[in-house]
C-alpha cells in the first residue's frame, strides 16, 4: 500500500509541474488581459463498488479555475447509506450500531478541452477522514469505535455543458485508503472486527452538478 501511495504522489507532482510549465509557456504567448480567473461550486455524489460492500456518499466541493483549464479547490463528502451491525458490544453496551463515515481535503484537476460542449478531465482528491460507530437510540458519542484514515481518489470525468453556468459531470475512479486497521477499538481499549480497509476501497462512480462561469469562447479551439 505504501508503494501505491508513493507512486500516486509522484504522478501528482509530475502533473503539477506539467500544468505549471504549460500555463507559463502559454502565458508568454497570450495577452494576459484575456486570462480569466473563474470558480465553481458543485454538489457531489459517488457510489463505491467492491466485492464486500456498495455504498453512496454525498457532499459539496468548490474550486478556483485557472485559464479555464486547471483547477484547485476542496471537497467534503459523507456517507448517506445506512450500515448497521447487530449485537456489537461497545463500552459494555450491546446493541445495534450504525456507521458514520466522512472525509474531505484538497481537489486538483485538469480539463483537456475547456469551454467545449463536452469536456474530458482528470481530477485527484486527497484528504483525511474518520469513521465511528454509534447507536441511533443514544446520544451520539464521536469517540465510539473511532478510527481516522487518509484517502486518495483519482478520477476521470466527462462533462456536459447544459448552460453557461451549469455542467453535469459523470466519472469513474478508484479510491485508496490507509490508516484503518482491521480492528476498530472502543474507548476502553477493547477491539473487535467491525470493518476492514477493503470494505471502503474500490471503484467509484461519480456524479456532480457544477455551478460557475464556463462559457469563455476565448479559449475555444
Amino acid at each position: 500500500m505504501k508503494i501505491k501511495f508513493t507512486i500516486i504522489v509522484l504522478l501528482l507532482l509530475q502533473l503539477s509541474l506539467f500544468a505549471q510549465k504549460e500555463y507559463l509557456n502559454d502565458s508568454m504567448n497570450t495577452n494576459l488581459s484575456y486570462r480569466k480567473l473563474n470558480g465553481f461550486l458543485c454538489i457531489l455524489t459517488d457510489i463505491t463498488l467492491n466485492e464486500h460492500m456498495q455504498f453512496t456518499s454525498a457532499g459539496m466541493g468548490g474550486a478556483l479555475l485557472f485559464a479555464d483549464k486547471y483547477y484547485i479547490g476542496a471537497y467534503g463528502v459523507g456517507l448517506i447509506s445506512a450500515f448497521k451491525k447487530s449485537n456489537i458490544l461497545i463500552d459494555n453496551i450491546r446493541g445495534d450500531f450504525q456507521l458514520n463515515y466522512a472525509h474531505g481535503g484538497l481537489w486538483l484537476g485538469v480539463v483537456d478541452a475547456p469551454c467545449k460542449g463536452i469536456e474530458n478531465s482528470f481530477s485527484l482528491k486527497f484528504g483525511w477522514g474518520a469513521m465511528f460507530m454509534y447507536n441511533p437510540n443514544y446520544i451520539i458519542d464521536y469517540n465510539k469505535a473511532r478510527t481516522e484514515f487518509f484517502v486518495i481518489t483519482p478520477n476521470f470525468e466527462t462533462s456536459v455543458l447544459i448552460t453557461n453556468w451549469l455542467k453535469l459531470n459523470i466519472g469513474i475512479g478508484v479510491r485508496f485508503l490507509a490508516g484503518i486497521s482491521s480492528q476498530l477499538k472502543n474507548s476502553n481499549g477493547n477491539a473487535g472486527n467491525i470493518y476492514n480497509l477493503s470494505d471502503f476501497e474500490g471503484f467509484v462512480t461519480s456524479f456532480s452538478l457544477n455551478f460557475g462561469s464556463f462559457n469563455n469562447k476565448i479559449f475555444q479551439k
